[in-house]
């Protein structure tokens, strides 16, 4: 009598695989958020270097120091949409504080505002009063912290 061998894979070996393949899907479902989050926050602060270039370029082409009024705005905004795809219109101006250290927010479908304080530059999180020709850009990321990035003008 011959004793017939089976071919096939044992419940153990089935088993072990389908764990292995949950464990490896657990970990990319556990990565993929903190890898959109971290995607997000590399655009955000590209937008905010875009901006700070359209604030040197609009002081350099007008001669003079940026104000916080609604003409500069209006004409920012302008310099801002020409540069890049980056919605202009969350770009607000601030007036010249002493310091600020109050976080930028975001518009009401979750977009980024972005603040430029006139006549600031960048300290730490927050912006520090600087010369009238000084501007510095600041946006809240989605880890809670604001990126700032100074104007040079």
């Amino acid at each position: 009598m011959k004793k017939q061998s089976s071919t096939g894979f044992t419940i153990i070996e089935v088993v072990l695989v389908l764990a292995i393949a949950a464990l490896i899907f657990l970990m990319v479902f556990v990565a993929l958020p903190t890898l959109q989050r971290n995607q997000r926050d590399s655009e955000r602060k590209t937008d905010a270097g875009i901006v700070s270039t359209a604030v040197t370029d609009f002081v350099s082409s007008n001669r003079r120091a940026l104000k916080s009024d609604t003409t500069d705005q209006t004409s920012l905004q302008g310099f801002i949409s020409k540069m890049s795809q980056y919605e202009a219109k969350n770009v607000v101006l601030q007036g010249s504080a002493s310091t600020s250290s109050e976080k930028p927010g975001t518009t009401e479908n979750g977009d980024p505002v972005m603040w430029v304080h006139v006549g600031g530059k960048c300290e730490g999180q927050g912006s520090a009063k600087g010369t009238t020709r000084q501007a510095a850009v600041r946006i809240t990321l989605e880890n809670g912290n604001v990126y700032c990035v100074d104007a040079a003008s």
